[in-house]
């Protein structure tokens, strides 16, 4: 398949003039540039209108392609990186400059010398522990205490890493003092120029020739830290509570990063909790649940009375308001204690009582009448 006419490629008329033939090549390379479009075929449209270029831009080119066509022109697929051709540094920067070279300096760097790395504070890493707590503690709060293992700040070094920073902190001469390097790599766009932190010293910008004896140069070690910690009321179980800083410390005067604890609650056998309700299985017994009674039942509160009224039976739902969970760790309203009754029947008898209730079995009250049978 033949070769588009490189006018028609570009959009302009063979009487086209240099500024007309620049202005079209930087509007369809902002289009097609593969690095930015979203065009399908965008890298083959980009090398043809790059080749279009490269021919059109140049007088003694562009009058041979205007008398023999393709044939009167002497360039390969995509132009060469020479002096004569697009690609080389000087036409790069100069077809792109004050639009499309501010894209491509974001893309690569653009060469300039910045802060980059250079000592930028690094915020600790994370970290994370697990504690068991009780229902009560749930409902409640609780401060705990704990000994993490964390990387501290090293205090003989102040967290600069050497025996002394006066003496013996020193710029990096690999990177200048600038923390990183500019790398530039041909490819058939043209030189691309990028930055990476150096390797020498790391992105820091300095080297310490004399190091620390306790951190080693690092400025910081590992090392216990006791914490006392709040745990808000009413958590949930394996919810996660962050508290801020009081992880790993960062580098550079960097932030501290933050402590995930992971909240376990210890089985309680007769409590449970249902959202912001409280759930009690309150063994009674089965002579209070027939005679009824005043009961005592058990709160994380302390002991509420309540008044039970006879002929109560086992799953009988007392609610007692105001004595559940907290319904937000900043909130004053609760829920209630739901309290479930179960009677209990004794399993062992005296004698006495024995005879007691024998009697109370032959009374009539305590037998089932014949019309039941009669009308099974």
């Amino acid at each position: 398949m033949g070769k588009r006419d490189y006018y028609e490629l570009l959009g302009v008329n063979s009487n086209a003039t240099d500024d007309e033939i620049k202005r079209a090549f930087r509007q369809l390379a902002k289009k097609y540039h593969p690095d930015v479009s979203k065009e399908k075929n965008a890298e083959a449209k980009f090398k043809e209108i790059n080749e279009a270029y490269e021919v059109l831009s140049d007088p003694n080119k562009r009058l041979n392609y205007d008398q023999f066509g393709h044939m009167g022109t002497n360039t390969n697929s995509f132009g060469g990186f020479g002096n004569g051709g697009f690609g080389g540094t000087a036409d790069f920067e100069n077809i792109f400059s004050g639009g499309f070279g501010d894209i491509f300096e974001n893309f690569f760097g653009g060469g300039k010398k910045q802060s980059g790395f250079r000592n930028q504070p690094i915020k600790g890493e994370n970290i994370s522990a697990s504690v068991v707590v009780t229902l009560k503690e749930q409902m409640f709060g609780k401060t705990v205490k704990l000994d993490l293992n964390i990387d501290k700040k090293c205090e003989s070094c102040e967290g600069t890493g050497a025996k002394d920073p006066k003496k013996y902190i020193h710029n990096c001469t690999t990177c200048d003092g600038y923390g990183y390097i500019n790398i530039e790599q041909r490819s058939i766009f043209g030189i691309i120029k990028s930055q990476q932190p150096c390797p020498d010293c790391k992105g820091r910008g300095e080297v310490i020739t004399n190091k620390c004896s306790k951190c080693k140069g690092q400025g910081h070690y590992r090392g216990k830290e006791a914490v006392e910690i709040e745990l808000p009321k009413s958590i949930y179980e394996n919810q996660q509570v962050r508290i801020r800083e009081k992880g790993n410390y960062g580098l550079n005067n960097g932030s501290r990063g933050d402590l995930y604890l992971e909240i376990s609650v210890k089985p309680n056998k007769y409590f449970k909790r249902v959202n912001d309700d409280l759930h009690l299985n309150l063994p009674i017994s089965y002579l209070d649940a027939l005679l009824g009674a005043e009961i005592k039942v058990p709160t994380f509160d302390g002991d509420v009375h309540l008044k039970l009224p006879s002929n109560t039976k086992t799953n009988s739902i007392f609610n007692i308001p105001n004595h559940g969970f907290f319904k937000s760790p900043t909130s004053s309203k609760r829920g209630d204690l739901i309290v479930n009754m179960i009677v209990t029947i004794p399993t062992k008898l005296s004698t006495e009582e024995k005879t007691i209730l024998q009697k109370l079995k032959n009374s009539s009250s305590f037998k089932i009448t014949d019309d039941f049978y009669e009308n099974l």
